[in-house]
């Protein structure tokens, strides 16, 4: 597991399309892992150049709306839709809300721009 967070937060992975998608995909493998991914994710944020904190705007973005597309296309399984909207509200509950609220009560303004490019 540490293996995997390592690998979606390195900026390494996020020079590539392929890394961006693997990431991104790692959120929706297990609404269990979404705090992981995301936690690894965040941590990278404060230091990060602009083409990474794009980078994560893009893997943040592809994850909630891959999440969307396959639970409204996924009609006949009631399973797998269940799943899907569970992850989805894992997305925006556990990450997405974390980036906000970090947004409101962060102290240093440079660290606000950076959460705001992620949401960008």
């Amino acid at each position: 597991r540490s293996n995997l967070m390592r690998v979606a937060s390195s900026p390494r992975c996020l020079k590539f399309p392929e890394g961006r998608k693997f990431s991104a995909y790692l959120f929706q493998v297990d609404p269990l892992l979404v705090p992981s991914v995301h936690q690894a994710m965040k941590a990278q944020i404060p230091g990060g150049s602009k083409a990474v904190l794009e980078a994560y705007a893009e893997i943040y973005y592809r994850a909630w709306k891959d999440v969307e597309n396959k639970s409204s296309s996924e009609d006949e399984d009631g399973d797998s839709k269940n799943e899907q909207t569970i992850i989805r509200e894992h997305i925006e509950n556990q990450a997405l809300s974390d980036i906000v609220y970090c947004m409101i009560h962060i102290a240093k303004p440079s660290m606000f721009r950076a959460l705001m490019k992620c949401l960008q």
